[in-house]
């Protein structure tokens, strides 16, 4: 289907400020500046003592102790509904950009790289382009499949 779709940093960054403080038991990385150098550029953030959930499903990274996944799940949901409200819609919710911090289990969302501003919760969906029309998984199917995955592997890998 082509070029995927990104935003500019100065946009991601935008969406970044925006969702700051939008919900108490999960956060985005705070934003500090876009730059350019040479010909790349660049987004500062907040660096976060958090691990993917793909990187935990690889092995590459650990849960908290007496990590709840109902909890955590819910707690997402309800910030995903929290940024659709705000017309935000995420579009990469994969289990790379869910990021969870093992020493207090705080929940991050990550890369607002391919977000969009959408009035509709249908058209959030779909980007149209000179040659196609490019159509994105849902927030919350993607959250979903994230929820799974990581419960698979905890029924999997208890002690």
């Amino acid at each position: 289907s082509g070029v995927p779709f990104y935003n500019s940093l100065e946009i991601e960054m935008g969406f970044l400020n925006e969702l700051q403080g939008l919900d108490s038991k999960v956060r985005v990385p705070k934003p500090y500046l876009v730059g350019d150098y040479k010909e790349a550029k660049f987004l500062i953030m907040e660096t976060l003592n958090a691990h993917s959930v793909a990187d935990i499903l690889e092995g590459r990274g650990r849960l908290p102790e007496n990590f709840n996944i109902a909890t955590f799940y819910e707690n997402l949901k309800s910030f995903v509904e929290k940024m659709h409200d705000r017309n935000i819609y995420h579009r990469d919710l994969h289990a790379g950009n869910i990021m969870i911090n093992p020493e207090t289990a705080e929940i991050y969302v990550i890369d607002f790289g391919a977000s969009s501003r959408s009035y509709n919760d249908e058209g959030a969906y779909f980007e149209t382009r000179p040659v196609n029309t490019v159509r994105f998984t849902k927030d919350e199917d993607l959250l979903r499949d994230a929820y799974l995955s990581l419960r698979k592997y905890i029924l999997t890998n208890k002690e």
